[in-house]
């Protein structure tokens, strides 16, 4: 049983499950559940993160465009246009 934490505790521990039969199917489920666990915090703050990077100044509305992040395609074209 592990418990897992990411970057600064945006993301509550969540308590992880693993019933592992050899050491190398343990270590795969171990990375696909911390990459699912990154994969949420990342998009749990990419509004704030592009208010950090972006604010409100409108010349920099173009690196949304670029960077793209976790925005759908939708949400990008609108700040691209």
């Amino acid at each position: 049983m592990f418990y897992g934490k990411l970057f600064s505790g945006n993301i509550t521990p969540k308590k992880i499950n693993f019933f592992a039969v050899d050491d190398a199917s343990f270590l795969q489920r171990f990375a696909i559940e911390m990459i699912t666990l990154l994969e949420a915090h990342l998009s749990e703050n990419a509004d704030s993160t592009r208010e950090t990077l972006v604010g409100n100044d409108s010349k920099l509305d173009g690196i949304a465009c670029f960077e793209g992040g976790s925005a759908g395609l939708v949400e990008r074209q609108k700040l691209c246009k």
